[in-house]
């Protein structure tokens, strides 16, 4: 970089698809630059974070202020969603979190890249980031320091770290009904290949698919004898529905009910299309 100084806001990146800002903060020993990356069409917004970490007993959060009245928190859990009431106390969450303001009309989402713990209170939740402890300091008394002071001691999570986070607020029921599948698809980023096919193979047909975009298909696998293609379904709203599975390559169109936060797994026989119900141990007609 030849520039002597940088402004500490500028446009970095305007194209057609996105616009990039980048910003830059300092606290302490710490340096922080933060891209905003804007979409030219959609609502998503994208935060990266990269952060030069270099404090003592500090903890670093990102704060994202709402206008949301009345705000209530909830965040993904294995196979379900939890409400957060607590507030001011650090929380975990999974893969997202949602703020929905008091009447259920509007949400923000938050999907984030690695990071589970945050707060909220009022209507402000806060994404927690790092914290530098002493590696098992614990303050014993009110004379014995927490850790010695005649050499130098590490701390927890000093160094540079990048973090990522994405933002989308619109109706809650809509929001409520996207978000598991928009953050599987930033968790579960499917391996690329580079590969040439001639083309004069057999076409291949496509895996098992769902008719709606609600609906979660969690897993898919061989049973465990080898017989039957096992699908597993997940309803990740707390709402009752329907949906239709098809596996084109076998030739088969079945219809599903799940309740409200339903794990529902198929068998479908292999050799004759036939579609069965079985528990997570896959017992029960197995060999349909």
């Amino acid at each position: 970089m030849s520039a002597a100084t940088l402004a500490p806001v500028r446009v970095i990146e305007d194209g057609p698809v996105r616009t990039v800002v980048e910003a830059l903060f300092g606290s302490g020993r710490s340096a922080l630059c933060l891209r905003y990356v804007l979409p030219k069409t959609g609502t998503e917004i994208e935060l990266e974070l990269r952060v030069s970490w270099l404090e003592c007993d500090t903890m670093l959060k990102l704060a994202l202020p709402t206008t949301l009245e009345g705000m209530r928190v909830r965040s993904q859990v294995a196979y379900g969603v939890e409400n957060h009431d607590r507030e001011a106390e650090e929380l975990v969450g999974q893969t997202w979190l949602a703020c929905v303001n008091r009447d259920e009309a509007c949400a923000l989402t938050v999907v984030n890249d690695g990071t589970y713990g945050f707060d909220h209170a009022g209507t402000e939740v806060r994404l927690s980031l790092l914290r530098s402890p002493a590696h098992a300091g614990y303050p014993v008394d009110d004379v014995t320091p927490i850790v010695r002071q005649d050499r130098y001691e590490p701390r927890v999570d000093r160094g540079d770290h990048t973090f990522r986070f994405w933002l989308n607020a619109g109706p809650a029921a809509e929001r409520l009904h996207a978000i598991e599948r928009e953050a599987g698809t930033k968790h579960d980023v499917p391996m690329v290949l580079n590969v040439f096919p001639p083309g004069r193979g057999k076409l291949v047909q496509p895996g098992p698919t769902l008719s709606d975009r609600v609906v979660q298909l969690s897993a898919t696998k061989l049973s465990e004898d080898g017989r039957s293609l096992v699908l597993r379904l997940f309803e990740p709203t707390g709402i009752a529905r329907r949906t239709t599975v098809r596996v084109p390559a076998l030739g088969v169109t079945h219809e599903v009910e799940l309740g409200p936060f339903e794990i529902h797994t198929l068998a479908i026989n292999l050799a004759t299309g036939n579609v069965v119900d079985v528990d997570l141990m896959e017992r029960r007609s197995v060999q349909a």
